[in-house]
């Protein structure tokens, strides 16, 4: 795999996980599922991620150059993501935003992301 389609497959599982939280959310707090429902309040933090990742350089190859690296760059990349997210969906959905839901959105995503791309850094490449 080439280093670009490192970062491609870095960007997939990126937003494969913001998702999956955001379903697991809906399900532990018994909201009614649907796709409509779910991509209204996924989609923000979509956004939120890949315009402050495009910003910070988070979707190039040196932010998975190293493990080390990976969760560096999620950690000024997220948090900033997080807060736009936020916003966004505050706005799109007409609700407040909630310090715990932030506490809670911001946290689990800063770990899974940094799971998810240290292991994908320390993944080498022949």
């Amino acid at each position: 795999m080439s280093p670009r389609g490192k970062v491609i497959l870095a960007a997939i599982g990126d937003f494969f996980f913001i998702g999956m939280f955001i379903l697991a959310g809906q399900r532990t707090h018994g909201v009614e599922l649907s796709f409509a429902r779910w991509f209204t309040n996924v989609l923000p933090f979509w956004l939120g991620w890949l315009g402050v990742g495009l910003a910070a350089g988070v979707f190039r190859s040196r932010a998975l150059a190293t493990p080390a690296q990976a969760a560096r760059w999620v950690a000024l990349t997220w948090p900033p993501a997080a807060l736009l997210g936020l916003w966004i969906r505050s706005m799109l959905l007409s609700v407040p935003i909630q310090l715990a839901f932030a506490a809670v959105v911001t946290a689990t995503n800063w770990v899974g992301l940094t799971a998810w791309r240290t292991v994908l850094a320390s993944w080498r490449m022949k």
